[in-house]
């Protein structure tokens, strides 16, 4: 969960990294 909204932040950075938080983000909700 944590992850998740430093992974947001990071899409802002990161474009293409964004796709790949994004499914991240899903897999680890916990």
């Amino acid at each position: 969960a944590v992850n998740c909204q430093l992974s947001t932040v990071n899409c802002q950075l990161s474009t293409v990294n964004c796709q790949l938080s994004t499914v991240n983000c899903q897999l680890s909700t916990i």
